[in-house]
């Protein structure tokens, strides 16, 4: 026999009493009292009434979702009407196909001269 096989013979020999017994024991009439002394330890609770919830409280996550909708069906309406030609002339500020090219040349001539303007006094203040 190898060396292996007679080292688990000889600690079973040694440890039997370990594997015999069963090492966890309940004590006598244990289970006979153990549904009166648990009831008995446990606390006495009231039974928990429950609320009656209103009208508006059943009724408030769907109005919140509604308006939900409703905003967001605003805003895509909002932001899809911002490209209607339309929309300039009800507040008056309509410009005419002709005029847009002198509208765009103004604007272009107010941000070179702006952008001249502050290249100008960087110099000055880098040459200082």
């Amino acid at each position: 026999m190898t060396n292996e096989v007679l080292l688990k013979q000889e600690m079973k020999s040694k440890n039997q009493h370990i594997y015999s017994a069963d090492p966890f024991k309940v004590p006598d009439g244990y289970f006979e009292s153990f549904q009166q002394t648990l009831l008995a330890n446990l606390p006495n609770k009231e039974p928990m009434v429950i609320p009656k919830i209103s009208l508006w409280g059943k009724m408030k996550p769907w109005v919140y979702m509604a308006a939900l909708f409703a905003g967001a069906a605003l805003m895509v309406h909002i932001f899809n009407s911002r490209n209607e030609p339309g929309l300039l002339s009800a507040k008056g500020l309509d410009i005419a196909p002709d005029d847009i090219d002198e509208f765009y040349a103004y604007y272009e001539d107010q941000y070179a001269s702006a952008n001249y303007r502050q290249t100008f006094l960087l110099d000055e203040v880098y040459e200082n």
